[in-house]
């Protein structure tokens, strides 16, 4: 038997689906790297003047990867918290990739801090 806290449950469930949806759709579509150059498949190029010195990590420089990244996190546990989530990806300006802590290229974190 469907209760009325079923029934708000479920609405809140659709409604939060789509908010995760939007803000995926929303990052997904957010820029790449304008320094890499994709030859298909997970073959880049970029040129050794754009790697900065402290960090040589393809994956820092691989915008869409980190999207990627970002994405997995906000998909994970409670839709309820998919905001507070961003927000401390954007705070920490990182990333869980497994046991992994990635950190993100300031062109990302300046990205999906325009989210609101």
């Amino acid at each position: 038997m469907n209760t009325g806290f079923d029934k708000e449950k479920n609405r809140h469930d659709e409604i939060m689906d789509g908010i995760v949806l939007q803000i995926k759709t929303y990052i997904e579509l957010l820029p790449d790297n304008p320094d890499i150059r994709r030859l298909g498949g997970h073959c880049k190029t970029m040129s050794f003047s754009n790697l900065a010195s402290d960090n040589w990590d393809v994956v820092h420089y691989d915008f869409k990867k980190q999207y990627e990244l970002v994405i997995k996190d906000l998909e994970r546990g409670s839709k309820d918290m998919v905001m507070t989530k961003l927000k401390r990806i954007v705070d920490t300006r990182t990333v869980l990739d497994g046991n992994r802590v990635v950190k993100l290229h300031s062109d990302v974190v300046n990205n999906l801090g325009e989210i609101k």
